[in-house]
């Protein structure tokens, strides 16, 4: 059955990407803009069948609608840092927007009934934790950053570990959806002189230099430091969210370590 839901998955996703590219085309949108807002659309089809997976098993339906507006904020995130990225000229209109997000949960509900329900493949979130950090307009750094990366899976389960921080940045680059295709958001959170300060980012291109671990950033939202650069003075802690992957592709990046790139593509792809 789980062959099944991810079968009518991919279909929807490409049943969605088609019905944009359709649209996009006389609007001339930028490939780029396209290909971001296409990422968006498959993000939100796979969140909406995993809350109908959800339901089918709990028959919650207070859940089910918060776990309905979660997907929907996400994608409408998603889509606008598109647009402010690439540029409102260059990206699809907001009617347009508004109809593939309307045709997605069309297509979504029809596709979780069709697959009985199932549970889609589990969508793995991360916390990283390190004696003190540094950020700046452009980079994050986690300076004696921990060893191990821990790890836990959204609903409905209920699966949780830990592995290696170079093991983490391996898998960064694997699967058709990895972090490097698509970067995840992350929420950032230290104590500068007493006071404890929060900021959402956008993480890319991670890479550890000794014991720190640096990424590049973009900030999300309308929070930012004082400051051109934020100096914590006590432990600080990065969640990261949403990497839709299979644990086996864990396990094994986990079982061959440093080899794991290149040994477990299959797995992960």
């Amino acid at each position: 059955m789980l062959s099944r839901i991810q079968l009518f998955g991919s279909c929807l996703i490409v049943v969605t990407l088609l019905l944009f590219a359709g649209s996009a085309a006389a609007q001339d949108v930028s490939p780029r803009c396209e290909a971001a807002i296409d990422r968006a659309a498959g993000h939100y089809s796979k969140c909406l069948l995993s809350a109908d997976a959800s339901y089918a098993r709990h028959e919650n339906l207070s859940k089910l609608e918060n776990h309905q507006a979660r997907c929907e904020r996400r994608f409408e995130r998603r889509t606008n840092r598109a647009i402010n990225r690439h540029g409102a000229d260059e990206c699809a209109s907001a009617d347009l927007v508004a109809a593939i997000a309307d045709r997605t949960v069309t297509y979504a509900q029809g596709a979780a009934t069709e697959a009985g329900g199932e549970a889609p493949p589990p969508q793995l979130l991360f916390t990283q934790n390190s004696t003190s950090a540094v950020l700046t307009d452009s980079t994050l750094t986690l300076t004696g950053v921990a060893s191990r990366t821990s790890w836990f899976t959204d609903r409905p389960y209920r699966e949780a570990g830990q592995m290696a921080t170079d093991e983490f940045i391996e898998a960064w680059f694997l699967g058709q959806d990895s972090f490097a295709e698509d970067p995840p958001n992350a929420d950032f959170t230290c104590t500068v002189d007493g006071d404890v300060v929060n900021y959402a980012l956008e993480l890319t291109s991670p890479r550890l230099e000794g014991n720190d671990l640096l990424y590049s950033v973009t900030f999300l939202g309308d929070v930012r430091p004082d400051t051109t650069t934020t100096q914590c003075t006590t432990e600080a802690s990065l969640f990261v969210d949403n990497f839709v992957e299979n644990l086996e592709c864990f396990a094994c990046i986990g079982y061959f370590g440093p080899f794991g790139a290149a040994l477990c593509t299959g797995v992960c792809s």
